[in-house]
């Protein structure tokens, strides 16, 4: 079974669930090898957040942002950690892109996400 990405990718998703980030992270980076979608970038993505290795974080929701632009978590993961590393110009940034981007299907997940980055961004102005 270890050659197979579909369980690979569930097996990680479990150890990632569970809070076990570097055993995940390297089941993960071998599903990657034979199955790489927006799932697994946002699994490889949560993993290195977690180990606070924010720049390959950033790198994976880019990448998952890239695959499904429509998806508004990408870039409120970003948000999260331009937040978490103070940088308030990146958090503007992105913040923006997110209050402006066009919802394709409405969800509560969707309207948290809008409200919370509309919270940040005016507590940034004040």
């Amino acid at each position: 079974m270890l050659h197979n990405p579909l369980f690979l990718y569930n097996y990680a998703a479990e150890l990632n669930y569970v809070g076990r980030h570097e055993e995940s992270l390297i089941l993960a980076e071998e599903c990657k090898l034979g199955w790489n979608d927006y799932d697994v970038q946002m699994l490889l993505a949560d993993n290195h957040f977690n180990l606070s290795n924010y720049n390959e974080a950033l790198i994976k929701y880019e990448t998952a942002h890239n695959m499904c632009p429509n998806r508004f978590v990408p870039l409120y993961k970003q948000f999260k950690i331009y937040k978490a590393q103070g940088d308030t110009a990146s958090m503007i940034n992105i913040g923006n892109e997110i209050l402006t981007k066009k919802i394709k299907v409405p969800s509560r997940d969707v309207d948290m996400i809008i409200n919370a980055v509309r919270n940040e961004l005016n507590n940034i102005k004040r």
